[in-house]
């Protein structure tokens, strides 16, 4: 019976571990560099890495457009924006819009785990990355960055530089860091 169980859970978890990063289409629009708007079913997912699947219909087939032809797509509630990071362009959820922007992607870092001789399952992790924009400056904060990088650009918020340097915040309140830096009287 024990071994029952074990291969009853061992199967869950290669399911769960295998199961697609989509989350099939929702309505939402899809505006693309050259100022073109696409109205359609947009694939959810958790991380856009080099195309946005789409349909017209939900019972069309799936169309797609390379990230780097996007300028934005909205999935209410839900905005993303195609920030060129490094020498790519990567679409990107808006955490925050103001004087500074947050935005955030998900990597999904897949590994192999083998569980049993002769059985091997697929585990994900996703990380979370976050991505602030000031006018052109554009630099992933990290938790080994946060700081120093926030303290530079937030230096003309005397009170919430202060705060930063003193620990008052820590790398998991980056989006209250980022309103509270909005939200302040310059």
């Amino acid at each position: 019976m024990k071994r029952f169980y074990l291969i009853v859970l061992s199967l869950a978890i290669c399911i769960i571990a295998n199961a697609q990063t989509s989350f099939g289409f929702r309505e939402g629009t899809i505006i693309k560099k050259n100022g073109d708007t696409i109205r359609c079913y947009v694939e959810v997912a958790f991380s856009y890495e080099n195309r946005v699947n789409y349909k017209f219909n939900q019972s069309d087939d799936a169309n797609s457009l390379k990230i780097k032809d996007i300028k934005y797509v909205t999935l209410t509630p839900n905005r993303f924006e195609n920030i060129q990071f490094g020498k790519r362009d990567k679409l990107m959820k808006i955490i925050e819009e103001g004087k500074i922007s947050l935005y955030k992607y998900v990597e999904v870092d897949d590994r192999v785990t083998s569980s049993n001789p002769g059985s091997t399952f697929k585990a994900g992790n996703f990380i979370n990355h976050f991505v602030i924009k000031k006018d052109e400056f554009i630099s992933e904060v990290t938790k080994t960055n946060f700081k120093k990088n926030l303290q530079k650009l937030f230096g003309d918020c005397e009170n919430l530089s202060t705060d930063i340097n003193k620990g008052a915040y820590e790398y998991d309140s980056i989006e209250v860091i980022v309103k509270a830096y909005n939200d302040c009287k310059l």
